[in-house]
């Protein structure tokens, strides 16, 4: 009998110390849906974000920062398409209309809305409780669009390479292009750089360090949007390059991918 104990104590003590050391997002599943929306669930942990020194164009506001993100969340494979914006808010509102183009020409209170009325049409039963759609906020994107790479860009530090992923000034033909047209990222999504500029949840403020699920500013009217779009040039679309606009500000290369998380 002392003997079966002595063999059962260490599989019990294993049993809890993987529990203890866990991350929290431990048995979810990997992709959720509610309509056509797929979303993706993204490792969480500790990284260090925004642009090294060398790379910097507005320095307070870019700086490198330690973010640790320690609650699970989702993001959108693609952007938001016209058509899922349509069926949600009833209108089409972009300027270049494609119902598989991402939808743009939106503010970020209307993003809210969209997230707002995306959240009372999911089923509680089948998706992880306490959780809801809204916005990412920017480090939650940033540890989206770096997929655990530490380069400039998640497939390295080349910017030659990234019109194999981004639909971007130099091959835009000026306007956007059908949502998952190009290769995506290592978590398998896709115009995470260009296309359309995605807002954030967060307001634009200075950079800071060691922060744990930051949401940064939420009072500010001045809001982050990322990833650059096909207007922009290389440089903006770098993982850690943060831009901004104000929330009622609206532009033809300006939409949104949705967040599923716990509030921020």
């Amino acid at each position: 009998m002392k003997q079966r104990f002595l063999c059962i104590f260490p599989l019990l003590t294993i049993l809890f110390l993987f529990a203890l050391n866990s991350p929290a997002s431990q048995g979810l599943p990997e992709i959720i849906q509610i309509q056509n929306i797929k979303l993706k669930k993204i490792p969480i942990g500790e990284k260090v974000l925004g642009l090294p020194e060398q790379s910097l164009e507005m320095e307070e506001y870019q700086g490198l920062r330690k973010v640790k993100i320690t609650k699970p969340f989702y993001i959108g494979i693609t952007e938001i398409t016209q058509d899922t914006w349509q069926k949600i808010m009833g209108k089409n509102p972009s300027f270049l209309k494609n119902p598989k183009h991402p939808v743009e020409n939106i503010t970020w209170l209307e993003a809210q809305s969209f997230c707002k009325l995306l959240d009372r049409q999911k089923e509680p039963a089948r998706l992880p409780k306490g959780m809801i759609f809204r916005l990412p906020s920017e480090s939650e994107w940033e540890f989206a669009a770096r997929a655990n790479s530490s380069d400039l860009f998640f497939f390295g530090n080349q910017e030659s390479s990234i019109t194999t992923f981004a639909w971007i000034y130099l091959n835009s033909k000026n306007q956007s292009h059908p949502v998952a047209s190009l290769q995506p990222n290592p978590y398998g999504l896709y115009d995470i750089y260009g296309n359309v500029r995605e807002w954030c949840q967060d307001g634009y403020e200075v950079a800071k360090w060691n922060l744990t699920n930051p949401l940064i500013a939420p009072a500010k009217e001045e809001k982050v949007h990322r990833g650059g779009s096909w207007d922009s040039c290389e440089e903006c679309c770098k993982s850690g390059t943060r831009s901004s606009a104000l929330q009622n500000a609206k532009s033809k290369d300006l939409g949104f991918r949705v967040a599923f998380g716990f509030p921020l």
